[in-house]
């Protein structure tokens, strides 16, 4: 099943025609209308996609919250547009949201450069594989 979120009117409509072109069965999706970081729901996603840029420290945190914590491990595909000499701020925000996590783990980390897109500025894929954390009682 897929659940998308999205705050555009405009582009949740080709969003929905999209998938009715695709052939996608309205039974295997549910398409939002909301900010992210209010309409987020809880512990449902095996891969979650943040495929846009300008990620703020309460969407990682829903994003975050949305894993299925039923999974031993989830996927966390992230889009960043930075400095290619620098580290990624958005990157750096993950990390430390991750290190206070109850349940989740990092396990890998693979950068995708996907394109150079001005000056010293690129546009990077994070795929992000977490894993639940061990807890003292296994």
């Amino acid at each position: 099943e897929i659940i998308a979120l999205e705050i555009n009117n405009d582009a949740m409509f080709y969003l929905k025609k999209s998938l009715e072109l695709n052939k996608i069965p309205e039974t295997k999706y549910n398409v939002i209308l909301g900010d992210n970081r209010s309409t987020t729901p809880n512990n449902v996603a095996d891969l979650v996609i943040m495929g846009y840029f300008g990620i703020d420290k309460k969407q990682l945190q829903n994003a975050i919250k949305s894993l299925n914590s039923n999974r031993e491990s989830c996927l966390l595909m992230i889009h960043d547009i930075g400095n290619k000499n620098k580290e990624s701020q958005v990157m750096i925000q993950f990390h430390q949201i991750l290190d206070n996590d109850n349940i989740w783990e990092l396990k890998s980390i693979k950068k995708h450069k996907i394109k150079s897109i001005g000056p010293g500025l690129e546009h990077w894929v994070f795929d992000c594989t977490l894993i639940k954390k061990k807890n003292d009682f296994s």
